[in-house]
């Protein structure tokens, strides 16, 4: 996979920022992140999800606190989810600022913004999300350290 960084937070609260992720075949139910610098609030609220590139959501994880560090693996709210192989979105949310996931570390991107236009509410995710139209930006949210199972 590469070099990890440290990790990103979401660049506001409440903002959705995406990243592409490319997927085989896959079924699976539960997303995983690792956390890289946990939040200590017990009131601040996280939320990752999988989307389509029309911003559906295919699989998401909201209002999880982030209070311990490593893996935080979350079942999908939809239960068991099966892609087929291509590109989607890996969305991630909160309502602080506080807590971070680990990322590749900056990238190019194929959206022309990391940020969704789209807002989320206390770490929850709604369907669908606004996504950036296509063009080449370099960000800080790279490939996501993600597993899904």
């Amino acid at each position: 996979m590469g070099f990890l960084s440290a990790g990103e937070a979401p660049s506001a609260a409440n903002a959705i920022d995406v990243s592409v992720v490319y997927l085989p075949n896959i079924q699976f139910s539960h997303l995983t992140v690792d956390v890289s610098t946990t939040d200590p609030s017990t009131s601040d609220f996280y939320g990752w999800a999988i989307t389509d590139l029309s911003g559906n959501v295919k699989c998401s994880i909201t209002a999880v606190n982030i209070t311990a560090g490593g893996a935080s693996d979350q079942a999908c709210t939809q239960g068991t989810v099966t892609l087929a192989a291509g590109a989607y979105l890996f969305a991630f949310t909160g309502n602080a600022t506080t807590g971070k996931i680990a990322y590749s570390g900056t990238a190019p991107l194929a959206l022309s913004s990391a940020v969704s236009s789209s807002t989320s509410s206390s770490g929850a995710i709604t369907s669908p999300i606004s996504v950036p139209s296509a063009g080449v930006t370099y960000s800080g949210y790279g490939l996501p350290a993600i597993i899904l199972h």
